[in-house]
């Protein structure tokens, strides 16, 4: 998918690069990438993509800015521009999460159940249509008219 620079690079960033490739969290595999997260090589929308169109829940934790709940938004909804060209965009659905997060972003919580049964019921029982669902961010909603200058082919 090819869009005017990545929802990530221009996003929420959080505490940037710093925290993610300092050691903390990925060591310094991604070091040579701290002042420059415009050039990563990949996106998450990327990896949105590669599930199409198959079923994808994103379970998000919108309240903690350091995981940059906009770039994650963005990521989802770019993502799920490839889901609409066969004409699967049902198929991808993303959940905000707690909106009066205590900073336990490992956890699971009640408001996320009902996505999850949804998520299930849709693509592994199969007793429920998929619905495709964007929750709107509370803290701020990716605008991707920011980043696509394009239309979604529609494949036949």
């Amino acid at each position: 998918m090819a869009a005017r620079g990545s929802p990530a690079a221009g996003g929420q960033t959080g505490s940037g690069g710093s925290d993610a490739t300092g050691g903390r969290w990925f060591g310094t595999v991604l070091g040579s990438y701290r002042d420059k997260v415009n050039v990563v090589p990949a996106d998450t929308h990327s990896l949105v993509a590669l599930y199409a169109p198959r079923g994808l829940l994103v379970l998000d934790n919108s309240r903690i800015g350091e995981l940059g709940s906009v770039a994650q938004h963005a990521a989802t909804a770019a993502g799920g521009e490839v889901y609409k060209a066969p004409g699967a965009e049902e198929n991808v659905d993303y959940h905000h999460g707690r909106p009066s997060d205590p900073h336990n972003h490992r956890g699971f919580y009640p408001e996320q159940a009902e996505p999850l049964r949804r998520a299930i019921r849709a693509h592994l029982t199969r007793t429920a249509d998929p619905d495709g669902r964007m929750d709107p961010q509370p803290v701020a909603t990716a605008d991707l008219a920011e980043w696509i200058d394009w239309d979604t082919l529609t494949l036949e």
